[in-house]
């Protein structure tokens, strides 16, 4: 698993959904994970232990598990894994659809953090029907749908490497205050989530859209359990 997952790093392919996703794939990935979690979270522990870092907290999560741990349940293992990889792996493979619905990812983080500071169904409620006339739109004004998959097929390993380490650094925005020197070891101190990014990247490449966002729940659960049991009570 780990030498196959290093061979695809080397060398990024466009090829979905090749290879059969089972119960015994779902948790070697896990391990592996894991494996590289804490190996990659070496530099940030030690950064910790001198006291340097800011407060780090993430407001959205801060505000839903005000609502209670159903909502902060819903946000933090489906809502929030779905938005985010419909942001960042999503058009990894390039499709009307796709496209479709990361515009609508994209247009419901903008509403919820402009006008929004808690969690509202009803704005996920409107997914549905944005989703519906963007794809339409798309439809009716010849989105250049055909260009934007070539390029991408051309360029991507760039891509592909790109959408791994943007998801990890922009991460960096949880911390409370973000100091000049922070800035220039963000690969060091976002290295957790960019490892993150580049396995839910293989994931959904080598088995899927869907099982990407299976792991990444997952993932996002075992956390809440972890660091997180006094939202549940």
């Amino acid at each position: 698993m780990i030498k196959s997952f290093f061979e695809y790093l080397k060398n990024p392919v466009t090829n979905e959904n090749s290879d059969l996703f089972t119960f015994r794939i779902y948790f070697k990935l896990i391990g592996m994970y894991y494996l590289f979690l804490i190996i990659s979270s070496i530099f940030l522990k030690i950064t910790i232990s001198f006291d340097l870092l800011p407060e780090y907290s993430v407001p959205k999560i801060d505000s839903f598990a005000q609502s209670g741990s159903i909502i902060l349940f819903l946000y933090v293992v489906i809502f929030g894994p779905l938005l985010e990889e419909l942001l960042f792996r999503l058009n990894l493979k390039i499709t009307k659809l796709n496209i479709s619905a990361f515009l609508t990812g994209l247009l419901v983080l903008i509403i919820q953090v402009s006008f929004f500071r808690k969690f509202h169904f009803f704005i996920y409620l409107s997914i549905i029907p944005i989703f519906a006339l963007i794809y339409y739109a798309i439809n009716q004004f010849h989105f250049p749908i055909d260009k934007i998959d070539n390029f991408v097929k051309s360029k991507f390993r760039y891509v592909f490497h790109f959408s791994a380490i943007v998801f990890g650094m922009i991460h960096l925005t949880n911390y409370a205050t973000i100091y000049w020197w922070m800035i220039v070891l963000i690969p060091f101190l976002t290295a957790p989530y960019i490892v993150m990014g580049y396995v839910f990247g293989y994931v959904r490449m080598k088995y899927g859209f869907a099982n990407g966002l299976l792991m990444h729940s997952t993932i996002n659960f075992i956390s809440v359990l972890l660091t997180m049991p006094m939202h549940w009570f």
